[in-house]
C-alpha cells in the first residue's frame, strides 16, 4: 500500500514514518533502524579537508565496513564516511 502526505510539516512527516517503521519492523526494528542515524560522530567537512587524498576505493571500503559494524577510523586515516 502507498500513501501520500500531503504536507510540508517535519513533525508530522516522523510522525507518520516512524509509524510506518514500525508497523514494518517492530519496536526493536525500528530502534536498530535510527540508531544507524544518530551514532555518527566527527566533523566531515573538517575531516574531508585534513585528508583530501582518500581515493574513491578507500571511502568504498571505508562504506563496507560500517555496513558490517567494522569500521575502525584508526585504519582510515581519518577517514569519516
Amino acid at each position: 500500500m502507498t500513501v501520500t502526505i500531503d504536507t510540508d510539516d517535519c513533525v508530522e512527516i516522523r510522525r507518520i514514518g516512524l509509524k510506518a517503521l514500525n508497523k514494518a519492523l517492530g519496536i526493536n526494528g525500528t530502534k536498530a533502524f535510527l540508531r544507524q542515524y544518530t551514532c555518527r560522530k566527527g566533523d566531515y567537512t573538517k575531516e574531508k579537508s585534513e585528508n583530501p587524498q582518500l581515493t574513491l576505493d578507500e571511502v568504498l571500503e571505508a562504506m563496507r565496513d560500517v555496513d558490517k559494524g567494522e569500521m575502525d577510523m584508526a585504519d582510515y586515516a581519518g577517514a569519516s564516511v
